[in-house]
């Protein structure tokens, strides 16, 4: 299976059991590690993610795929929170973080810039308003955010 399909198909088993225990999926990596290959998902969910979530998903996870049959080779499974600078995909992701600071990298520069960090003001349809010093208020169009993640402050 080519691998664009194998993830599809890998989020559309794994999403519904993290939407049963009140988590988000923030990622899904299918990759090869030298000889092997590996399914990392990086979960998300109010309060944070505790090993105990990551152990008791991993168990669901892994039940789930063996009676699927999704992958028929040997693979490991790891289980993670995404972290403090977790990456941010969907505008679902930009409204739970408003107020933070993030980084933007954009396909095309935005106000003669192609990297902003800023903090995120609003979601407005398909657009991201952040608030960044000395520049103001930037209006981003999802389309062409290339990628983003949250800054972590101190």
């Amino acid at each position: 299976m080519e691998r664009e399909a194998m993830v599809s198909a890998l989020r559309e088993v794994i999403e519904p059991l993290l939407q049963a225990e009140r988590m988000t999926l923030v990622d899904l990596q299918w990759s090869r590690r030298g000889r092997r290959w590996v399914l990392t998902l990086f979960l998300d969910k109010e309060g944070g993610v505790t090993l105990d979530d990551c152990a008791h998903v991993s168990y669901q996870v892994g039940a789930c795929l063996e009676v699927e049959r999704l992958i028929d080779h040997a693979y490991t499974l790891e289980v993670s929170s995404p972290g403090l600078d977790r990456p941010l995909r969907t505008l679902a992701d930009y409204a739970r973080c408003r107020g933070q600071l993030v980084r933007l990298t954009t396909t095309m520069p935005i106000d003669g810039r192609s990297t902003v960090v800023g903090r995120v003001q609003e979601v407005d349809g398909e657009t991201i308003v952040v608030d960044v010093k000395r520049a103001g208020r930037l209006t981003i169009p999802f389309a062409h955010i290339k990628q983003a993640r949250l800054e972590v402050e101190f």
